[in-house]
């Protein structure tokens, strides 16, 4: 089952990379896309999703220590970084992606978005900076913890990219591709790269629907 799951995933992928289709997306290049970035035992999340509350991408960032010299040791740890990876991805989607830390990271990033949405540099997706996070936690960690100055559009937003995400997880944990590897000499770990892309999920899901109308 998992190999049928396999190749439909990567047959997606081939749709999508060949297809002379132009893509429905036609107006996003005047529409800037925000990228939230999440902490994660051994690594980071990463959400990329556009200001109408679709979420694009989730990416997985994890490292796992080389106990050893060999290519052998190597791929162990490789494993290990797979793991926590694909586990942070579930974590995240069972119960973080509901936390209020969380929640308001995502609603100030697509404040920023929607604020930034005519900048030059709009083909770069629109992340919160270090001040910005360590004022948004010290907002967080306040008498009053609430992330403030909230639209109701922000909001509805917010919440329908965590609505997406959670209601898709089994698709969203089928369609895990690995986007990297690389092994870091001086700190002596590896490092894998894990990513859903929505677009594939919804090939995939087509492919499926498809081969089962034949």
């Amino acid at each position: 089952m998992r190999k049928l799951l396999s190749s439909g995933v990567a047959a997606a992928f081939l749709l999508l990379g060949c297809s002379s289709t132009p893509q429905p997306s036609t107006s996003a290049a005047a529409t800037r896309t925000a990228l939230a970035e999440f902490v994660a035992p051994g690594g980071k999340i990463a959400v990329e999703f556009d200001n109408k509350g679709n979420w694009l991408s989730l990416t997985a960032v994890a490292t796992a220590g080389v106990s050893g010299t060999s290519q052998e040791a190597r791929e162990q740890a490789a494993s290990v970084a797979s793991l926590r990876a694909r586990r942070n991805i579930a974590e995240f989607m069972g119960a973080e992606i509901n936390s209020r830390r969380s929640v308001s990271v995502i609603s100030r990033t697509v404040q920023k978005a929607n604020r930034t949405s005519s900048s030059p540099d709009s083909s770069q997706p629109v992340m919160l900076t270090r001040e910005e996070l360590a004022s948004l936690e010290a907002e967080l960690a306040g008498p009053s913890a609430t992330a403030s100055n909230q639209s109701d559009e922000t909001s509805r937003i917010a919440s329908t990219i965590r609505e997406q995400i959670t209601q898709n997880s089994s698709a969203v944990l089928r369609g895990i591709t690995q986007k990297g590897q690389e092994y870091d000499r001086e700190m002596n770990v590896v490092r894998v790269e894990l990513q859903v892309d929505r677009r594939l999920i919804e090939a995939a899901s087509q492919m499926r629907r498809d081969m089962m109308r034949q």
